[in-house]
């Protein structure tokens, strides 16, 4: 698999369905553990296509509208996550691994198969004008991401030996800024891709033509 061949620390969990109370529920889409850190990241794949109104004005409600499967994702993590640590059965051949990361707080992240330049600060511009949003009070760092800047955080991690989950965190505070004047978030600047894989060629892309725009 693309992430463990790049990233070989990380311990993957596939989407295992289990029983909670009288019905079948389905786990995160992905878990990765780092076995060095002791850290965990739950991860969510959303495939929905996104309309062009929104990457067009991505600063409007169209964009919002479109990521309704997004948030109903980050909405539904965190009962999974404390299922992870709940002692399953259908997870014991992971649960030593899961618990050994009981004393940092895991990760949340939606991977977007479409998206748009600074999506997860976009997000968080809206958030700060609807203060009830659950969002607001969300118990773990979360990240709304593009494919291209997943694939990039990884080829990141990878070229310069760092901690994918602790690139996610840098992501997550970086994205607090809303300044879109700024370079995004999903740059991860000032770490560079040194070797990219055949699946990074689109982040590369995006390397090598949008951080040039910020230079100077």
């Amino acid at each position: 698999m693309y992430l463990q061949d790049r990233l070989p620390q990380l311990q993957l969990i596939p989407e295992i369905s289990y029983r909670k109370a009288k019905n079948r529920v389905e786990g995160p889409d992905l878990t990765a553990i780092d076995i060095d850190r002791e850290v965990l990241v739950a991860i969510e794949s959303k495939a929905k296509r996104m309309r062009v109104v929104s990457r067009v004005h991505p600063g409007t409600n169209f964009l919002m509208e479109d990521l309704q499967g997004a948030l109903a994702a980050f909405e539904k993590l965190p009962v999974k996550i404390q299922d992870l640590y709940a002692g399953l059965p259908e997870y014991s051949v992971y649960q030593s691994s899961i618990d050994r990361t009981k004393s940092k707080a895991p990760i949340a992240v939606v991977v977007l198969g479409e998206g748009v330049y600074f999506i997860n600060e976009l997000l968080n511009d809206y958030l700060k004008n609807d203060q009830d949003h659950f969002l607001n009070k969300y118990s773990e760092p979360y990240c709304l991401m593009r494919i291209e800047a997943f694939e990039r955080a990884i080829e990141v991690a990878a070229s310069n030996n760092l901690s994918l989950y602790d690139l996610l965190h840098k992501y997550w505070t970086g994205s607090k800024s809303t300044n879109i004047t700024e370079a995004s978030a999903e740059t991860f600047a000032p770490y560079p891709i040194t070797s990219p894989t055949l699946p990074q060629r689109y982040a590369r892309k995006f390397h090598e033509e949008y951080i040039e725009a910020f230079a100077g």
